[in-house]
C-alpha cells in the first residue's frame, strides 16, 4: 500500500476522524486562547496581568483536584459499555461542587500568594477557570467516551467563540483593570459552558439532572484526581511562587512564554482525546498492545514536539516585531523579555511529546496508581527546586526547573511503561460496573 493511500486509510478510519475534529477544536482552542493571554496582556497592566497570571494558576491548580477524577472515569465507563447519562450527570454534579468548594478553600491561599486581588475579583476569576471551564470540559469528553469528537468539536468552539466575545466586550466598553476584566470573563466563561452543555445533551440526547458522585465513585477517582493536581502543580505552581517572592512583573511575562509554549502542544492533546478510549480497550485487554500503540504514537507526536520547539526557538527574537505589526497599536518592546524565557523554553513540546502516551498507557492498563506516583515524585522535584532557585533566580530559576523536572518526569514514564510489555490484564472492572448500575 502506498503511503498516500494508508494516509487516506488513517483520516478516513474512525480514530482518524476522531483526531480530524480533535485537531480542529484544539487549533481554534489554541488561536483563542493565546489571543486572549496577548489582548490581556496588553489592555492590563503589567503588575495586573502577573496577578492575574498568578490567580488562573491557582485556580487551575485547585480545580484538577475539584473534579475529583469524575471525567475519566465517565470516559473509562462509557469505553467499556456503560450508558452516558448517568455518567455525564454525576461528571456534571461533581464538577459544580467541587468547584465551588474548592473555591472558598483557594481563598485562604489568596492573601499568602495575590493579597493585591480582592477577594471578589479572586472569586471570579477563579470560578470562570475552574466551574465554568472544567463543565464545557466535561462536554468535550462526553464525545470522547463516546468516539464522536465532532460534537466535542462545536462545544469546545462554542466556548472559545463567547470567551473572545467577552475579551472584545472588555477591551471596547471595560475600564481597562483586573477587576473590570473579572466580570467579562465569568460572563463569557458562563454563557460558553452553557453553550457548550446544551450542544452535548442535544447530540446524545441526555439530560443534565443532579447526581452526586458515591463514596466508591471519590474513592476510584481519587488516583485520577492527584495524579492531574500533581499535574498541576508542576505546570502552574511557579506563577503564584513568582508572586509571592514579589517577581509581579516576572510572572506576566514568564506567563505569556510558558503559555505561547504549552498552547503549541494542543495537537498532541488532540491525538491524546482522540484515543483515551482506545487505550482503555487495549489496555483492559493486554497492556503490551497498549504499549506498543503508545510507541507508535509517540514517534508522531515527539517528532511534532521537535519541529515547534525548534520553530518556537528560532521565531522568539523576533516576536516583539511580530507584536509591533500584528498589533500596530502598542509597543513591541513590552514583548523582549516574553522573547528570552520563550527561547528557553521552546523545547517543552517535545517533552511533552514524550510524556502523554506512556502515561495514557499506564492509565489504559489500569496501572494509574503507577502513573500516579511518578507524577507526584516530578511535582515535588518542581516544587523543591523552585522554592530553593525561583527567590534567587526569579523567572531564570523557574525555567531551569521546569524543564528539569519535566525530563526527569518523561524518562520514569516510559522506564514504567516498559513493564506493560510483559504485563498481564487488571482484574475486570466490576466494581466500576457495579457503581453505575
Amino acid at each position: 500500500m502506498s503511503r498516500l493511500a494508508a494516509l487516506r486509510n488513517d483520516a478516513s478510519s474512525e480514530s482518524g476522524r476522531n483526531a480530524l475534529w480533535g485537531m480542529a477544536a484544539e487549533v481554534g482552542q489554541l488561536v483563542v486562547s493565546l489571543g486572549i493571554f496577548l489582548g490581556l496582556a496588553l489592555v492590563l497592566e503589567t503588575s495586573d496581568f502577573g496577578l492575574y497570571s498568578a490567580t488562573v494558576a491557582m485556580a487551575l491548580i485547585m480545580s484538577n483536584l475539584a473534579h475529583v477524577g469524575g471525567h475519566v472515569l465517565m470516559i473509562r465507563r462509557v469505553a467499556r459499555g456503560m450508558p452516558l447519562e448517568p455518567e455525564w450527570q454525576r461528571t456534571v454534579t461533581t464538577v459544580v461542587l467541587g468547584t465551588l468548594i474548592g473555591t472558598l478553600i483557594l481563598l485562604v491561599f489568596r492573601t499568602l500568594f495575590v493579597p493585591q486581588v480582592s477577594p471578589r475579583t479572586f472569586v471570579l476569576l477563579s470560578l470562570s477557570q475552574t466551574t465554568f471551564f472544567w463543565l464545557a470540559e466535561a462536554a468535550t469528553q462526553a464525545s470522547q467516551a463516546m468516539r464522536r469528537l465532532e460534537v466535542g468539536a462545536k462545544s469546545k468552539l462554542t466556548f472559545a467563540s463567547l470567551r473572545v466575545a467577552s475579551l472584545i466586550g472588555f477591551t471596547v466598553f471595560g475600564a481597562g483593570t483586573l477587576d473590570s476584566w473579572a466580570w467579562w470573563a465569568i460572563g463569557g466563561s458562563a454563557l460558553g459552558a452553557l453553550g457548550s452543555m446544551l450542544i452535548t445533551q442535544r447530540s446524545f440526547d441526555i439530560k443534565t439532572r443532579f447526581n452526586p458522585p458515591t463514596i466508591s465513585d471519590i474513592r476510584m477517582g481519587l488516583p485520577f484526581v492527584l495524579s492531574a493536581t500533581s499535574d498541576g502543580v508542576l505546570d502552574s505552581i511557579d506563577r503564584p511562587l513568582l508572586t509571592r517572592y514579589k517577581f509581579v512583573e516576572a510572572a506576566g511575562f514568564y506567563s505569556i512564554a510558558y503559555r505561547i509554549a504549552t498552547i503549541s502542544v494542543l495537537p498532541i492533546m488532540a491525538m491524546a482525546r482522540a484515543t483515551d478510549a482506545s487505550f482503555f480497550e487495549k489496555g483492559a485487554r493486554n497492556p503490551a498492545e497498549a504499549y506498543e500503540f503508545a510507541k507508535r504514537l509517540t514517534v508522531r507526536s515527539a517528532g511534532y514536539g521537535l519541529v515547534v520547539g525548534l520553530v518556537l526557538f528560532f521565531v522568539a527574537p523576533f516576536l516583539p516585531d511580530i507584536i509591533s505589526i500584528v498589533f500596530w497599536f502598542t509597543d513591541g518592546e513590552k514583548f523582549e523579555d516574553v522573547a528570552t524565557v520563550l527561547q528557553l523554553v521552546a523545547f517543552l513540546p517535545l517533552l511533552r511529546g514524550i510524556q502523554m502516551f506512556p502515561a495514557n498507557a499506564l492509565t489504559g492498563s489500569d496501572r494509574h496508581n503507577v502513573r500516579l506516583v511518578i507524577m507526584v515524585g516530578a511535582m515535588l522535584l518542581n516544587l523543591l527546586l523552585n522554592l530553593y532557585f525561583i527567590p534567587r533566580y526569579s523567572w531564570k530559576g523557574a525555567v531551569g526547573t521546569t524543564l528539569t523536572a519535566e525530563l526527569a518526569f518523561a524518562v520514569a514514564l516510559w522506564v514504567a511503561a516498559a513493564r506493560l510489555r510483559t504485563a498481564e490484564p487488571a482484574p475486570s472492572d466490576r466494581e466500576t460496573v457495579g457503581t453505575v448500575v
